[in-house]
């Protein structure tokens, strides 16, 4: 039995809008023409168009032509619309009936309807000439509830492979028995892209259909498809209404075996990457998306209804219809509205509502397919565990090309992978592909028993790393950290310097030997948060209130304004972890008095405190404002790198630069990289 969930439960973990070039784009458009639409299957019409042997009609896609026909033999084909010949188009005519064979109009080459050609005039007069090796090009084709799907690519994964997930989801509604009411053809001056993402969400229902939401409130609907190349769920209607048709009543027999749960909802499916489908109790509206320009869309919509609809003169198919045509006309607008909008020079990718959560799925399902990756629009991969006999599953963010130079960017405490949002995308645009994990005990990322010692010292941070990069197949890779990600940054690459490329400090110095010693009176003041933690007292009010312990640190160790509520309340999330507090407790009050650590990290441990050089080309990014860590205390190190060395210092900048500078930040970082 399918589980549905409420669209805003769906995680979505901060994603924004794809920018600007995946709208206007010639080059992009180019990309999604051949990597998706000709890879993926796609959605060509129905079944009946081709009822009877012989019957054939043409589809475009791009600059090609297919003939899609019913043989001789009642089986369904497939072939380009190029004569093996010269390759001029054989069929001009949109649809039609063939006898027995296809023939090109240009010299007369003959095809039989299953693409042999059985015809080829003073062809004994070419030199090894055999008709067996000129049979039209085919192309995959298939059938499903009625539908028909090519696909492209000439090694295409099986129909019954990419669809598993739908075949027999839909058998209730008697699909394969239904037949075309209406057709409506719609030319629509917008990306392809918003098209799915519109209706991908209701969150702007209100506004746009009053119609529509009169008869199902915009936030009634729950899915149970919320990842991958299949998308939806369903909406509620109203009691008093049978239909969402313009007189609420319903306009014909109930599609097929339907129970009552059914006839009270409207099923609503996108299937990528050109088939929207709408299914109602007394009819099913399917629109089939093709792509002719970066800005413009052809959509053709089909009304599809049980025969006794269609035959019984008493219902009304035209009530669902006008329904569905005026909606249908109001999206097309929202749609041409958002490409004018998104082509300005003003236009900057927005944040997603919580309610626009199949959006962003549908968002990655594009970056996927295109052989990006998902964290411009906030992809989280679920926890990874890499051994029988591993601790810890990472939960991790990643973005960028998958090809690129691997960049792990670790965060800092009080903070999680949301510091580099804004940093990311610039750093994915440079070529990089980055790895943003939650650090032990923040997030998502999980201990696998109650039994392990929550170790917070930077060297199990670093191990972490090491086993993530393994898991991902990365030899070598650089590290940008902050706070705490900057401690597990510089021993990595101390410990580990064949794995690590470059490093890339922020707010925080290296420690020599990784050695914590008595700091200034001056900077004792500023640390007053860790001798407050090495009290019980204090350990057991951090514990208490994790959340408030750390607003505390957010407010003084920048100067104001850099963070609203709402950016803290999200982040603060993290510190919900089962495990934030024993780690953060561990991490340091063991800076200071005897605490229990995990002994599997004790030989790194030993290790680091035989060394105090890195031998990596190091960076270190300070904040000229930060009331924690100030200038002063990164001065003087440059003797302890001996790859290189260099310091910036941000003037005005408190202890967060990634969030509170992230353009400086990422040039910086990206020089440094490069």
């Amino acid at each position: 039995m399918a589980t549905f969930v409420k669209t805003r439960d769906i995680p979505i973990a901060g994603a924004h809008t794809l920018p600007q070039e995946f709208f206007i784009s010639p080059e992009l458009f180019a990309q999604e023409r051949e990597r998706i639409f000709a890879r993926r299957w796609v959605c060509i019409g129905r079944e009946s168009k081709i009822a009877s042997k012989g019957d054939y009609f043409l589809h475009t896609i791009g600059a090609d032509s297919i003939i899609v026909l019913r043989d001789q033999s009642g089986e369904i084909r497939a072939h380009y619309n190029s004569c093996r010949h010269r390759g001029a188009r054989m069929c001009e005519t949109a649809s039609g009936k063939f006898s027995e064979t296809i023939q090109c109009p240009y010299h007369a080459w003959t095809y039989a309807l299953d693409g042999r050609l059985v015809g080829a005039q003073t062809s004994d007069s070419i030199p090894g000439f055999d008709k067996k090796d000129f049979h039209l090009v085919s192309v995959a084709i298939a059938s499903w509830e009625g539908f028909l799907f090519i696909n492209q690519d000439p090694t295409p994964e099986p129909f019954e492979e990419a669809f598993a997930s739908l075949l027999g989801r839909f058998e209730r509604f008697n699909l394969p028995g239904l037949t075309v009411a209406r057709t409506i053809e719609y030319d629509v001056k917008a990306n392809w892209k918003l098209v799915f993402q519109n209706y991908s969400e209701c969150y702007h229902c209100s506004p746009v259909h009053p119609q529509l939401t009169k008869i199902t409130p915009s936030n009634s609907g729950e899915n149970d498809l919320f990842e991958g190349p299949f998308l939806g769920g369903y909406m509620v209607m109203n009691e008093q209404h049978e239909s969402l048709t313009m007189s609420g009543e319903a306009c014909g027999v109930t599609v097929g075996e339907l129970d009552e749960a059914d006839m009270r909802r409207v099923y609503y499916y996108s299937i990528f990457p050109n088939m929207l489908l709408s299914l109602h109790p007394d009819y099913v509206m399917a629109h089939y998306i093709t792509p002719v320009a970066p800005d413009r869309s052809l959509i053709t919509c089909e009304w599809l209804f049980h025969p006794d609809s269609v035959r019984d003169e008493t219902w009304d198919v035209e009530d669902g219809i006008a329904f569905w045509d005026l909606t249908n006309r109001q999206d097309w607008h929202v749609c041409e509205i958002s490409q004018a909008g998104i082509q300005s020079r003003g236009y900057r990718p927005g944040p997603y509502s919580s309610r626009e959560s199949l959006s962003v799925m549908f968002d990655r399902e594009v970056l996927n397919a295109l052989g990006r990756d998902g964290a411009r629009v906030g992809q989280r991969h679920p926890p990874r565990r890499f051994r029988e006999d591993d601790v810890l599953e990472i939960s991790y963010e990643t973005g960028g090309p998958r090809d690129g130079p691997p960049v792990f960017l670790l965060h800092g405490w009080p903070d999680d992978v949301r510091a580099w949002r804004t940093v990311a995308p610039k750093l994915h645009a440079a070529g990089f592909h980055t790895i943003a994990p939650y650090l032990r005990g923040f997030g998502p990322t999980r201990f696998l028993s109650a039994h392990t010692v929550r170790d917070g010292r930077g060297v199990a941070l670093a191990q972490d790393v090491i086993d993530l990069a393994d898991s991902l197949e990365f030899k070598r890779f650089s590290v940008v950290g902050h706070d705490w990600g900057a401690r597990g940054a510089y021993q990595l690459a101390s410990l580990f310097p064949g794995r690590v490329s470059r490093v890339v400090g922020i707010a925080l110095a290296m420690q020599p030997r990784g050695e914590f010693r008595i700091p200034s009176f001056a900077q004792s003041r500023r640390f007053w948060y860790q001798w407050f933690m090495t009290l019980d007292q204090g350990a057991a009010a951090v514990a208490n209130d994790p959340k408030g312990f750390s607003r505390i640190q957010w407010d003084t160790w920048s100067p104001p304004g850099w963070f609203d509520d709402a950016e803290f309340d999200e982040t603060a999330k993290s510190f919900e972890n089962p495990d934030w507090s024993a780690i953060t407790l561990n991490g340091y009050r063991g800076r200071w008095k005897p605490e229990p650590f995990d002994a599997r990290y004790d030989a790194l441990q030993s290790r680091l405190s035989a060394t105090d050089t890195i031998a990596v080309p190091t960076l270190m990014i300070q904040g000229g404002a930060d009331e924690c860590d100030p200038p002063s205390e990164s001065e003087g190190l440059e003797r302890h790198f001996t790859g290189g060395y260099e310091r910036i210092v941000l003037d005005g900048i408190g202890h967060f630069p990634p969030r509170e500078a992230p353009d400086d930040v990422a040039r910086a970082v990206i020089a440094h990289l490069r």
